[in-house]
């Protein structure tokens, strides 16, 4: 039976493969699920007549400007670059945000991604790049930390800070004008200042700053011209951050992991907040004041403390039924709002409503190419961990095929620490047109589900976060939905690090790819150390909490243990990635190599670590594909 099944499949491919056994008929091409989304990074101007957005079409990127009470677009062609985000800095200029990857000494010693901000007039396509042309005061052109836009008494401004040259080690904090060109120095700090938080009017009211020789977090408040100090918190790993203005408009919202979110005042009073386990805030976009929870789960929940706010998402459901909706974005006035949702047949798209009015307008589908029939509908399921730890995970069917006896993709998530949710997903759905079931698991160590559970994968990588992946399998091959002999293993980031670990410590698979995967934790552990200048920063001791100390490290390293893979690996990494240097691929081509085993390697030239950039994302899915039906034949 197995030659039998194994001729068929052979066949199956040379008619097509997928194509001639679906009832569906032929799958849509890799090319409309691999492309980057039709409309992203989609804003809404304050005054609610008009959404920003990044369009591709036909393989070309545009900055859109939507008038939202005509309908008519203005688009303006951006080339080959990665955009970040896009902001309405007022009502006719956008704060476009781009990145390149370099290598700068005076940022790292290492390849590096920078970024920049360009304010963009919309209406007559101008563009100005922040702290540009201040050559004079030594400012470099590279914009460090977070961007915010704020509203003064005279225009909509946006803030930014940047490295002084002419005092090494140092930041100057900036405000720009939109409409008045008008450039202010905000503050001059050293570089142990973290971010800062304005008023709503963009007035400077307090600044994180992190003293790494001490491990100590001080926020501060501004007091004349001077900062006071408000409140000190020793922290080694997990390092406070502020996310903005508190309730009352004085006191700040700052986020610590394991204490949560909490509003300190400038007496360094602390109140603790309610809120999910894995939450953001929301903030009032005419005030700017916190505003309540959106909580992360399967979906996105909402809770705002603005009683106009609190009827929103009623209001939503109403008007869009039978879809899964967020926020996208508001105006000042939020019964003007622009809401993303996923439908029956819809893989994603974006609408304006104005509550006010009753008015809607359709603002753009990321995925309008892909057939309704092969957007696939993914299921959250639950199994037993084999120490009898509880695993959520989505599973996703393929369109037109029996749920029984079916190949599998095993596909986890990157971080370690987050998660996936039911939300679309292209490479799943990409996967799924070809015939193949996918298993997504919040395996231990996944954020979402408790400090407890998060806590369960420290020290696990490559152990009980690996057997959690497998377990999963097992459980689907027990219920007949699952053929046992037919399950690969594809990951991305720590999934690709599972990948290779599933290829070199495990039998569960027939394949295994990996796409800026770790495969030696040594030497990843050396270069973050490197990195930030010491073994003992934040970022070493986190990566430890879940990798161990060298020595077992080593032990689950698939580059060290090469000889064990039996198994057709494919390797993929992204020649610009700053997060996970291509040298890990390397190592584990050369490992393999060495050891003699069956293995792809492909680097993609110019993509990062997030597959930013439509021409490599599909040579990426491609690659995958064609590995994967090759090894694991889906008919």
């Amino acid at each position: 039976m197995r030659v039998l099944a194994g001729f068929c499949s052979v066949m199956a491919l040379i008619a097509g493969g997928a194509q001639a056994q679906n009832p569906l008929g032929a799958p849509p091409p890799l090319e409309v699920f691999g492309q980057l989304p039709e409309v992203q990074h989609v804003d809404l101007s304050p005054d609610g007549r008009h959404a920003a957005m990044v369009a591709t079409r036909s393989g070309q990127r545009y900055l859109v400007d939507l008038d939202l009470t005509t309908e008519k677009t203005v688009a303006q062609p951006l080339g080959d670059i990665r955009v970040r985000d896009v902001m309405w800095v007022g009502n006719r200029h956008v704060a476009l945000v781009k990145s390149w990857t370099t290598t700068a000494p005076i940022y790292s010693t290492f390849k590096t991604e920078l970024y920049t901000v360009n304010l963009q007039d919309m209406v007559t396509g101008k563009s100005r790049q922040l702290f540009l042309g201040m050559e004079d005061r030594e400012v470099d052109p590279v914009v460090t930390g977070d961007i915010h836009v704020v509203k003064d008494a005279q225009d909509y401004r946006v803030t930014a800070s940047a490295f002084s040259r002419a005092n090494e080690g140092n930041y100057l904090f900036y405000s720009f004008g939109a409409n008045d060109n008008r450039t202010n120095q905000i503050d001059f700090a050293g570089r142990n200042v973290v971010d800062w938080v304005l008023t709503s009017d963009g007035k400077p009211h307090a600044r994180s700053e992190y003293d790494f020789e001490r491990k100590i977090w001080r926020l501060r408040f501004r007091s004349g011209s001077d900062w006071m100090s408000g409140l000190e918190i020793p922290a080694t790993i997990d390092i406070p951050d502020t996310r903005g203005l508190g309730r009352d408009g004085q006191s700040v919202l700052v986020f610590q992991e394991g204490k949560g979110f909490f509003e300190v005042s400038a007496d360094g009073t602390t109140g603790a907040l309610e809120s999910g386990t894995y939450s953001s805030p929301l903030f009032h976009p005419l005030t700017r004041r916190f505003n309540g929870f959106a909580s992360h789960g399967g979906w996105v929940d909402y809770d705002f403390l603005d009683p106009d706010m609190k009827a929103l998402p009623a209001k939503v459901a109403k008007a869009m039924p039978g879809y899964r909706t967020q926020f996208a974005a508001f105006a000042e006035n939020p019964q003007k709002l622009i809401v993303y949702g996923e439908g029956p047949g819809d893989a994603g798209s974006y609408t304006f409503i104005d509550f006010a009015t009753g008015t809607s307008v359709p603002v753009g589908a990321t995925y309008p190419d892909i057939p309704e029939a092969w957007v696939p509908v993914k299921q959250a399921i639950k199994y037993k961990a084999a120490d009898g730890l509880e695993i959520e995970a989505y599973l996703t069917l393929p369109p037109g095929r029996d749920a029984k006896s079916l190949p599998l993709i095993v596909l986890p998530h990157g971080g370690p620490e987050t998660r996936d949710d039911l939300s679309f997903e292209w490479d799943v759905a990409a996967y799924a047109s070809r015939g193949y079931a996918v298993l997504q698991p919040n395996f231990r160590g996944s954020a979402g589900y408790g400090a407890d559970f998060v806590a369960a994968g420290h020290g696990e990588f490559g152990r009980k976060m690996q057997s959690d992946l497998s377990d999963g399998v097992r459980h689907l091959v027990s219920g007949g939905l699952v053929d046992a002999a037919r399950v690969c293993i594809v990951g991305y980031s720590y999934g690709g690090y599972a990948a290779l670990a599933g290829a070199t410590f495990e039998k569960t698979y027939r394949c295994a790819a990996s796409y800026a995967g770790l495969s030696d934790l040594p030497a990843f552990t050396s270069y973050i150390s490197t990195k930030t200048y010491s073994d003992k920063s934040a970022g070493s001791l986190y990566l430890r909490r879940y990798l161990g100390d060298m020595a077992s490290q080593a032990a689950v390293s698939p580059a060290r243990h090469a000889a064990g893979v039996d198994i057709p690996v494919l390797i993929i990494h992204g020649r610009d990635d700053t997060t996970v240097p291509v040298m890990q691929a390397l190592t584990m081509r050369n490992a393999l190599k060495a050891a003699g085993k069956a293995h792809e390697y492909v680097e993609l030239k110019g993509e990062d670590h997030y597959l930013s950039r439509a021409e490599t994302r599909l040579q990426m899915l491609k690659a995958v594909v064609a590995f994967v039906e090759k090894h694991n034949p889906a008919y």
